[in-house]
């Protein structure tokens, strides 16, 4: 059987849970930092979740701060 006729690995499913607390989306910036360290996710894929969950973070540090 040649390389190209492997069956492809099935993957991990990457998955954040609950993003309700900056608590919460801190943990998931740290989850997504291992998934692609382990290339559960794409290092691309991942940079995007990363760039995302920071844009959901600081929102969540003006809420607070203007509480």
């Amino acid at each position: 059987m040649s390389n190209s006729e492997q069956p492809a690995a099935k993957s991990k499913e990457f998955n954040l849970g609950p993003l309700g607390t900056l608590n919460q989306v801190v943990r998931a910036l740290g989850k997504t930092i291992r998934a692609m360290a382990d290339d559960t996710i794409t290092s691309e894929k991942g940079a995007r979740i990363c760039n995302g969950l920071a844009f959901y973070g600081s929102a969540w540090k003006r809420k607070s701060s203007r509480s």
